[in-house]
């Protein structure tokens, strides 16, 4: 479910909304040009809105990153843009015993 702080970037689409689009359009070297000054990474935070998004607004298709292959896909995907810390984090579920 979208939040305040959600819907407030939405309204104003501002740099966290766009951070958010970037990664369900498959566009994040789009966006470094658009905002050279933002970070270069993607985070947890952007990937979290991008999900909710994509659950609220049907013009996404939201990324299942709870099963292991597309969370490689989204790695393999993105992964120059991914620290290793958060590749980490993405595939720690998956090898916990």
């Amino acid at each position: 479910m979208l939040n305040p702080n959600d819907l407030r970037s939405i309204s104003h689409k501002d740099e966290r909304y766009q951070r958010a689009i970037a990664i369900l359009n498959d566009d994040w070297p789009q966006l470094l040009l658009d905002f050279p000054r933002t970070n270069h990474y993607i985070t947890q935070p952007d990937i979290d809105f991008a999900l909710r998004l994509s659950e609220n607004l049907d013009q996404y298709q939201a990324w299942e990153l709870n099963h292991f292959s597309q969370v490689q896909a989204f790695i393999s995907q993105f992964q120059s843009y991914l620290s290793s810390s958060l590749i980490k984090h993405l595939q720690e579920p998956f090898y916990e015993s």
